[in-house]
């Protein structure tokens, strides 16, 4: 199966789980009704700002949206935590932005 299906049905099981229909969705993330479906399908793929838009509308993380297991996530935020504490000079940011990465801490990271 390619990405793009498997994308596709995990923005539509996710939307059946939430209780949200193809054209309320469009309108939360700027699309058409045909363009979800389309998605859905796996017949259109998600530019990273799309992804961020059905991420949020759906209240998934990336990870979720991408079905990466969070352990993976998780043992990848320690490791740069570890790199950190060595490294203190390194921006905060770094670790911040890569909890997002991981699907963790979304606070401050919109943009």
């Amino acid at each position: 199966m390619r990405i793009a299906e498997e994308i596709g049905q995990r923005i539509l099981a996710r939307r059946h789980e939430k209780n949200i229909s193809q054209l309320q969705l469009a309108k939360m993330v700027g699309r058409s009704q045909s363009g979800i479906s389309l998605i859905e399908k796996g017949e259109r793929g998600l530019d990273p700002q799309s992804i961020m838009l059905f991420c949020k509308a759906l209240d998934l993380t990336p990870n979720g949206l991408f079905g990466i297991d969070t352990e993976i996530g998780d043992a990848c935020v320690a490791e740069i935590s570890a790199i950190l504490t060595t490294y203190p000079d390194l921006k905060e940011g770094a670790l911040a932005y890569t909890r997002y990465i991981a699907g963790g801490d979304h606070v401050g990271m919109e943009s």
